[in-house]
């Protein structure tokens, strides 16, 4: 009963969260194009050091020792997400990080329209003020940064997908020590018949996470004897 009750644990504590196959397949394609625009951007920028500090100096809002510190920084955190993404570790923390990242670039092109700067946002390389005769392209660069939010916020609720190390995209996720997995945003990548799925993620099984379906413990008899008419 030990053995059986400490394999139940071990399985509830490392579950494997499932999905419907077409959800696999999107949330694989999700992380690649953003493992792919992050690499892009990041291996573009940390190639041109100097030219990313000024399209971060660009935008006027911080200061010229922080500023220079984050047009250094950002190209290599940029490259760490990609590379998360790209093997697939953390899938979900690391969806989470980029979708706020998006929004930090959303919020600056839209500071700097409406101050009316005269930059290129920096994204991909280059950046800094635009050359005479020049017009910035704020709005398709807002509805870029959007679409990407969007794909990291569908990540971070379906972090399941192909062709990863962690298929289920919950490692460093925290969890409850008697239930395992604590699900912070929006549950698991399926509806309530994907939860218990033979197949599981490439072939192997799938854990139900539901601890009110375990089987009750055995009760244990009472000790105590059972009080006796008296005999008249």
């Amino acid at each position: 009963m030990a053995a059986a009750t400490g394999s139940t644990d071990a399985e509830v504590s490392s579950p494997r969260i499932q999905g419907r196959p077409w959800q696999l397949w999107a949330s694989t394609a999700a992380r690649l194009i953003l493992a792919g625009v992050l690499g892009v951007a990041g291996g573009l920028k940390v190639t041109q050091p100097v030219q990313a500090v000024m399209a971060v100096q660009a935008y006027e809002i911080f200061p010229p020792t922080l500023g220079q510190f984050l047009g250094y920084a950002l190209p290599l955190f940029e490259l760490a997400l990609a590379l998360l993404l790209l093997i697939g570790v953390a899938t979900r923390m690391t969806a989470v990080t980029v979708a706020g990242l998006m929004v930090v670039f959303i919020a600056g092109i839209v500071s700097a329209w409406a101050r009316g700067l005269n930059i290129d946002c920096g994204c991909f390389g280059s950046g800094g003020q635009l050359g005479p005769g020049e017009s910035p392209t704020y709005l398709p660069e807002i509805l870029r940064d959007l679409l990407f939010l969007g794909l990291a916020s569908w990540l971070a609720v379906f972090p399941a997908s192909r062709l990863a190390l962690d298929k289920a995209g919950l490692s460093g996720t925290p969890r409850d020590p008697q239930h395992g997995l604590v699900e912070a945003l929006g549950g698991y990548a399926g509806d309530d018949e994907d939860l218990l799925d033979p197949e599981g993620v490439d072939g192997e099984p799938s854990v139900h996470l539901d601890p009110s379906d375990q089987p009750e413990p055995p009760r244990r008899p009472d000790p105590r004897p059972e009080p006796q008419e008296p005999v008249r």
